[in-house]
């Protein structure tokens, strides 16, 4: 394992002078040394917050009963936040969850981190966590089976939209605005907290057929209409590859992505047929993104099944 220290701008063992080049390195931060038994485990963590959950609630021991329970979970959201093992996010005021992409891949040594983030992401109720599979690392050991050709196009895209120097993986979008490390925590779950564009969406089920609808809008237009079919979860035993012998964990795995059209600002219904889409897909995502996969500005999720 090679550690890296953060203010170092080098791998100690390739000597690259960027960490997006050391993913086959396996980079962790270091922490101090008297604190390295075990922090990969999250043992160390765990401690801290048994003792910081004791002393919450030495604190509260003479307030009143209801105010005892609000200033305890409080604290205690704060404290999961901050840890590396953790991931908590505040529920937003908004009219839409947020819209997290990652792309990610079975053959890639350095994503199960990243899907096992996502996965936590998909509990809030104020995200819509989605994983598209890449197929560029299905020459090298291991076919991913949710890999799909979308998934590149699309990443790709974002290299462009967003001025970036290239695609990697695991790469999170945050709301068709915002590039991460899929694996990076603290930034990711910060990035929640951002002003959102909401457009309302409204969907429904019936009659074999999703409808979509799409609101007036006075003076808006110019967005591209997705819809995302994906799976909720799965697991996948991996025989070869970077990740041979793992079984790996994986959340909303995207089976289908397609364009329904545009919208102009006008009124519009959108109907699609049910059985158009992947029988493996229960849950379907309406992303109303701006022209030329910029950032999104409307969401909405649905259950097909």
């Amino acid at each position: 394992m090679v550690w890296f220290t953060p203010g170092r701008l080098s791998c100690s063992r390739c000597k690259v002078r960027s960490i997006w080049d050391c993913r086959r390195c396996s980079i962790r931060w270091e922490p101090p040394t008297n604190q390295r038994t075990n922090e990969a485990d999250g043992e160390i963590t765990r401690v801290r917050l048994r003792s910081s959950w004791q002393a919450i609630t030495r604190r509260c021991r003479f307030m009143s009963r209801s105010n005892r329970c609000v200033s305890a979970v409080g604290l205690m959201l704060a404290i999961l936040a901050a840890s590396p093992g953790r991931c908590v996010a505040q529920s937003h005021s908004t009219t839409r969850p947020i819209v997290v992409e990652l792309f990610t891949s079975q053959g890639c040594s350095s994503c199960p981190p990243a899907d096992a983030l996502l996965g936590e992401l998909a509990r809030l109720p104020n995200v819509t966590a989605l994983a598209f599979h890449v197929d560029y690392w299905d020459s090298i050991g291991w076919r991913d089976r949710f890999s799909i050709s979308e998934s590149v196009l699309r990443q790709r895209r974002y290299v462009d939209t967003l001025g970036l120097s290239s695609a990697f993986t695991p790469q999170v979008i945050v709301d068709g605005r915002r590039s991460f490390v899929g694996s990076d925590r603290r930034r990711i779950v910060a990035a929640l907290d951002e002003p959102l564009e909401t457009i309302p969406i409204e969907t429904d089920i019936a009659r074999g057929e999703l409808t979509v609808t799409l609101p007036e809008g006075s003076g808006q237009g110019g967005y591209d209409v997705n819809l995302v079919a994906y799976l909720p979860e799965a697991s996948t035993a991996v025989g070869r590859g970077e990740n041979s012998g793992r079984t790996l964990a994986e959340f909303n795995i995207v089976r289908q992505f397609r364009r329904l059209g545009v919208w102009d600002g006008r009124q519009r219904v959108i109907r699609v047929p049910l059985d158009s889409f992947p029988a493996e897909a229960t849950r379907v995502a309406v992303l109303l993104q701006r022209s030329q996969q910029g950032p999104i500005a409307g969401s909405v999720v649905a259950a097909l099944r």
